[in-house]
């Protein structure tokens, strides 16, 4: 992934494919010989189509935004990297995932609400099933981009005094599903799927999961908490799901470019 994540970075930065490889031969990183070959024509073939994807919104340079939110008892102050005009643009060698596409909501939050006559859009770009995968988010209203980014924030509260029944893709899948009108219980099938994993390590594997539940914990310690407001849903883990995400999920446009 560290070799991917670079040849992807530097081809971003505008360097050709031979400058690229020519580097990771002189690091060292690579086998040796054929099998060093071998992994670079993985991986170029695994970069080139986000480097497709990502070229035609690279003509404007990039800048790093500095946003102050005044939320009424405290002010949110950050900056935003990667901003190209109005776009939020992230390229990643990784598979676009649930944690890419939720970094980018609160930070289109965040501009939209410091800056409210600009039009934004948070656009990331992974690996998908074939090819590249992006998620375009444009900016909802900025009085609902500050409601939005409050309710995040007195999550975050809410997460600092204590463990959240919440788990950022098993959460994600879990909302989603609901969105397309699953029922709860096999939304929950595949929200513990990723919690459990399947040919790789889930969610639990996770080292915050692991401080906090110990290693190989089951799903259902996400489950014990009833909900608190949402009639619809049983658990506070899917109340927190489709608080965080169904925002995200009416706003978004994902699939190939």
């Amino acid at each position: 992934w560290a070799i991917g994540e670079r040849l992807l970075q530097d081809r971003l930065r505008g360097a050709d494919y031979t400058t690229c490889t020519q580097a990771e031969w002189r690091r060292g990183a690579l086998p040796p010989g054929t099998l060093g070959k071998h992994v670079l024509n993985e991986l170029n073939d695994e970069v080139d189509p986000l480097v497709t994807a990502a070229t035609p919104r690279l003509a404007v340079p990039g800048e790093s935004v500095d946003a102050t939110v005044d939320l009424g008892d405290r002010r949110l102050v950050g900056t935003v990297v990667g901003v190209r005009g109005d776009v939020i643009l992230r390229v990643t060698f990784s598979r676009l995932g649930a944690k890419h596409r939720l970094r980018a909501w609160v930070q289109l939050l965040a501009l939209t609400v410091a800056y409210p006559h600009r039009d934004w859009t948070a656009v990331t770009i992974g690996k998908g099933m074939r090819g590249a995968g992006v998620s375009s988010l444009p900016s909802p209203d900025p009085a609902d981009a500050k409601a939005l980014l409050l309710d995040l924030v007195r999550l975050r509260d809410e997460g600092l005094r204590r463990p959240l029944p919440m788990a950022v893709k098993a959460s994600a899948t879990y909302a989603e599903l609901r969105q397309r009108a699953w029922k709860q219980e096999p939304a929950l099938g595949k929200a513990r799927g990723d919690w459990n994993g399947n040919n790789f390590a889930g969610e639990r594997a996770d080292a915050a999961h692991v401080v906090v539940y110990r290693d190989d914990a089951p799903f259902e310690v996400l489950l014990g908490e009833p909900a608190l407001v949402d009639a619809d849903e049983a658990t506070r883990f899917g109340e927190l799901a489709r608080l965080v995400w169904e925002p995200i999920l009416q706003q978004e446009k994902s699939g190939a470019p």
